[in-house]
């Protein structure tokens, strides 16, 4: 009978041996598997790269949407000082075309103050207009009044304004006469003016209006004017 000895064999060499078998192993899994993603078309340097490269245009990307954010900015500033302007000349505009007016109205009335008639103590009305304003129904008058040139003393008086207006869902013929409740004093010797506003009942239409001057003590008007809107009658 035979028997065979073996040597004794410690137990760390077989933990070192048993390490490296499943270290071997691991690497031959991991080679395996790296063949495997290169043959299927996947490179890992090449995914590090397009991430790189992507990271990069994202970084360039947000760059320049930094940047047309502050061009938007600088624009939308550029915009509201354009507008502010414009409104600014707009009102200049405005103002320049109402002094333009009032010139015009100035050298009218000169040039009927220096033509008016020679009868001494004579009256007569250089301008008279009516506007309508924002409000339906509101009108806004000015009126210049004016002596002779033989300003022998001051003139004392009034004027009345008397409006002619259309009724709401009247007929064409259907006119209302409205005289001013109160008159309106005049003391001067060379011109007095007068601004005033009336409102006419909602829904009427205006149709003209006459301004009448009166001499203290008379009871017949010294002169009439009258303003016309017959484009609202038809």
């Amino acid at each position: 009978m035979r028997v065979a000895v073996y040597p004794k064999v410690s137990w760390y060499w077989k933990l070192i041996g048993f390490s490296g078998l499943v270290g071997l192993m691991v690497i031959f899994g991991w080679v395996s598997f790296d063949m495997g993603r290169q043959s299927a078309g996947f490179d890992r340097s090449v995914a590090k790269a397009t991430e790189v490269d992507l990271t990069a245009r994202i970084g360039r990307l947000e760059e320049q949407n930094i940047e047309l954010g502050r061009k938007a900015v600088n624009l939308e500033g550029k915009l509201k000082m354009a507008l502010s302007a414009q409104n600014k000349v707009s009102r200049e505009m405005g103002a320049l075309s109402d002094e333009n007016n009032r010139l015009k109205e100035e050298v009218v009335f000169f040039e009927t103050l220096m033509t008016s008639g020679q009868e001494p103590g004579g009256v007569s009305v250089a301008r008279f207009e009516v506007n309508s304003l924002s409000t339906p129904g509101e009108f806004e008058y000015r009126i210049l009044i004016v002596q002779s040139q033989q300003r022998v003393k001051e003139f004392n008086g009034f004027f009345s304004l008397i409006t002619y207006f259309k009724k709401p869902s009247g007929d064409k013929d259907d006119i209302v006469r409205v005289s001013e409740p109160k008159a309106n004093d005049l003391r001067f010797k060379f011109y007095q003016r007068a601004i005033g506003r009336f409102r006419l009942p909602e829904g009427g239409e205006l149709v003209s209006v006459e301004a009448r001057v009166f001499k203290d003590g008379m009871d017949d008007p010294l002169v009439t004017r009258q303003v016309e809107f017959n484009d609202l009658v038809n």
